[in-house]
């Protein structure tokens, strides 16, 4: 993907190991209103609804870990999402970072 499309990182992790989730948005690109939203929203469907504590990442991975990450990309109408799991106590346990998608042109 091209870093010059690259809007920001959201890195998230489980403070008491288990189900208490902190987080961190990494900015670098501008974002009108419209894109905050719908990127936020995205993001928070992968942070509270599908990932929302540290046992639904080690079952999505397989294991716990350094060998268990697992990554994968997904895709919105406007953006394109590399997410990665990371199966370790005491490390970030998930990254979404957000790239604009460029228009096509005719």
């Amino acid at each position: 993907m091209d870093r010059a499309n690259h809007v920001g990182t959201m890195r998230f992790d489980f403070a008491d190991g288990v189900n208490t989730l902190a987080n961190r948005w990494f900015g670098t690109g501008e974002m009108n209103d419209r894109e905050v939203k719908e990127v936020q929203s995205y993001v928070n469907t992968v942070m509270f609804d599908r990932f929302n504590s540290y046992h639904k990442i080690t079952a999505e991975c397989g294991g716990d870990g350094f060998g268990y990450e697992k990554t994968w990309n997904e895709e919105t109408e406007n953006f394109s999402y590399g997410i990665k799991l990371l199966p370790v106590l005491g490390e970030y346990n998930g990254y979404i970072v957000v790239y604009r998608k460029q228009k096509q042109v005719a």
